[in-house]
């Protein structure tokens, strides 16, 4: 959290809050890697079973609507596949010249990112805390999106830098000022990101920046550049690529 809270400073983006953001990160994800381990009980944050249950009962509601791996209904067990990012590797994604320039624009503007696939939130978190942008963290699983809400509140992160909705990444509308995406979409079934590439396409302002864990279904849309591929440290994989695409001008 500390090398990750000095990424504002490295990115070039002047903030006099950069050492209260770091100290936020901190605490967030300390939070969040609790609860992830069953060292923190979910009922500290808001009634109800752990954090695994309430994700358990989720799944086969949200399976039930989605389940099949067709165009029609995309989804499938396989998206639900866990696994850890480390924060200071992740912030690696948004190293590139152009992404820095759009973080320093946002910062000044109030434009915003959004997470899509948010999870418990630690990329929504290490993007907000990270960069003092606006981030919003959308998450299919309605007990994982309260879990980081309630989180968000218990810490006192404002909702002005965070906040978490239960959605479906393919059908949510995005804020009109969103500048950078992050898909969480490494384990989802081709359908789902070939139809992922295909919304961003037609639905992100020119400039825009999407980071995301697989190519394909980008082939397809012509309106991405390939800004470059970044190798970060995962919990099954050191060196896990992940790329990141502007949108060109329709």
């Amino acid at each position: 959290a500390r090398r990750a809270g000095r990424s504002l400073g490295i990115l070039g983006v002047a903030s006099n809050v950069d050492e209260l953001l770091s100290v936020q990160l901190h605490r967030i994800v300390r939070c969040l890697r609790r609860l992830e381990t069953d060292q923190l009980a979910a009922d500290a944050l808001l009634e109800g079973g752990g954090m695994w249950a309430g994700r358990g009962t989720d799944m086969p509601a949200v399976l039930s609507q989605q389940a099949g791996g067709d165009e029609a209904r995309p989804m499938t067990l396989a998206a639900f596949a866990w696994g850890g990012v480390w924060t200071d590797s992740f912030v690696g994604a948004f190293s590139h010249a152009y992404t820095r320039a759009l973080l320093r624009e946002a910062v000044v503007s109030g434009r915003g990112a959004v997470v899509l696939g948010s999870s418990l939130g630690f990329e929504a978190y290490a993007i907000a805390l990270t960069f003092g942008i606006p981030t919003v963290g959308v998450e299919i699983l309605c007990s994982l999106a309260e879990l980081s809400e309630m989180a968000r509140k218990k810490l006192y992160i404002p909702v002005s830098l965070a906040r978490f909705e239960c959605d479906n990444a393919l059908t949510y509308e995005l804020p009109a000022n969103t500048a950078i995406v992050y898909a969480d979409d490494t384990a989802w079934d081709p359908p789902s990101l070939a139809a992922l590439a295909a919304k961003l396409a037609f639905t992100l302002p020119s400039g825009a920046v999407v980071v995301h864990n697989s190519m394909q279904g980008w082939q397809e849309q012509p309106r991405f550049k390939l800004l470059h591929v970044v190798e970060v440290v995962t919990s099954w994989n050191p060196k896990h690529r992940v790329y990141v695409h502007v949108a060109t001008p329709t």
